[in-house]
């Protein structure tokens, strides 16, 4: 516990604000937007104060980030409403730009720096993982108060806080293992967040949930990350997903619309409404192939073509899947554009040190997972919540050559 007294104040505030994130995720989600920029701003001045030099971005997170705000921008040319689209292309970049400051100063930070991170983040994980569990078995209970809700609740309503818990337990997980040595410590910690993210997800509402899990065990269990093959495979694999995901979308609809009975995992999960949604979509999409019809497209489009099969409504303000939400908005040049993006962090994976390249690669493919079959790309919560998990992982991950 000396290392801990010596710490410089500085750096104890900047450890405050990190663990803050996922209490805040619990009751306030959609702060989780603007996180980053808080972060971010205050880490200079922290950062400066302790090690007495300036911090500037992650210059990959900073390209990509003004990459994706040039598009949008750029979109707002042929968007059916230029004004709705330069107002969201801005909320994204107030983002995502200081997001790449933010990793820049995580990725500055060494385990010594803040040698008692592991166990307070560890802990403020776990704490909002029992808020999350309470307001599932409780109907919501804590939910309802805080919000002053009519005594109604749907478990789908816990579905972001659910989400955000997960995705902190697997970094306090990943944390708690590189960083502390005692075995007993290891163990506490891996036993009760272990025992809470099973609890919430036999409770939680959210396939979703399960799914991106179960990719993250795949990917971090069965990966060959030592063969060098495997990584433009898999970078080809998802581009050509995303490029042929209209073509994709509309065989499983046509394929599964009268197969799933009432009551089957597929049925209960809202696939059927999904796919009818991004079904329709991506006719409406292959319309305007090339450039797409702007950001945020689908808020602003009252008539697609569907038959209302699953979906009571012609329309949909996201279609649930961020390949289909690209080709609608961005049409090709989305496609090309975000797939080189992709591409592009899966090599900056490949070149991380094998431990920590084998956990940044499944976290990618459970964000990538979580993207395809639920969340609107440009949900702010969203994006502070890819952000910070980029930033944490930029902080777990030194480069080989670093």
């Amino acid at each position: 516990m000396t290392r801990s007294v010596s710490t410089p104040l500085s750096l104890v505030l900047l450890a405050i604000l990190i663990c803050a994130v996922p209490l805040l995720s619990y009751g306030l989600p959609r702060v989780l937007a603007y996180a980053p920029g808080v972060m971010a701003l205050l880490g200079v001045f922290l950062l400066r104060a302790a090690k007495g030099e300036w911090t500037g971005p992650n210059i990959l997170f900073l390209w990509i980030a003004g990459v994706i705000t040039a598009l949008g921008f750029l979109s707002s040319i042929w968007s059916l409403d230029t004004g709705f689209a330069l107002e969201r292309s801005t909320k994204i970049a107030l983002v995502l730009i200081p997001a790449a400051f933010l990793c820049g100063q995580m990725q500055k930070l060494k385990p010594q720096d803040i040698p008692f991170l592991p166990a307070w983040f560890s802990m403020a994980t776990l704490i909002a993982g029992l808020f999350v569990l309470f307001d599932l078995t409780t109907q919501g209970a804590i939910h309802i108060y805080l919000r002053d809700l009519p005594p109604r609740f749907n478990p789908s309503d816990l579905n972001r806080s659910v989400i955000a818990f997960l995705i902190f337990a697997l970094l306090s997980l990943y944390l708690v293992q590189t960083q502390i040595e005692c075995l007993k410590t290891r163990f506490t910690v891996f036993a009760s967040l272990g025992l809470v993210m099973g609890l919430v997800l036999y409770n939680t509402a959210s396939q979703t949930a399960h799914i991106g899990i179960l990719m993250t065990v795949v990917f971090f269990v069965l990966s060959p990350v030592s063969m060098r093959a495997f990584w433009p495979v898999l970078s080809l694999t998802i581009f050509l997903m995303l490029a042929a995901t209209p073509w994709i979308a509309q065989g499983l609809f046509n394929a599964l619309a009268t197969d799933v009975p009432e009551g089957s995992w597929l049925h209960d999960a809202y696939a059927m409404p999904r796919m009818e949604i991004w079904d329709f979509v991506v006719r409406r999409a292959l319309e305007s192939p090339f450039i797409g019809f702007g950001i945020e497209a689908t808020r602003h489009i009252q008539d697609f073509d569907t038959d209302l099969r699953y979906t009571p409504l012609n329309h949909v303000l996201h279609p649930h899947n961020f390949a289909v939400q690209l080709w609608v908005e961005f049409g090709a040049l989305g496609v090309i554009v975000f797939g080189a993006l992709l591409v592009t962090v899966l090599n900056a994976i490949y070149r991380l040190e094998a431990r920590s390249k084998r956990f940044c690669l499944a976290m990618f493919m459970t964000v990538l997972t979580l993207a395809a079959t639920s969340y609107g790309l440009w949900q702010g919560w969203w994006l502070g919540l890819l952000a910070f998990t980029a930033c944490f992982c930029a902080y777990l991950s030194p480069e080989k050559n670093a």
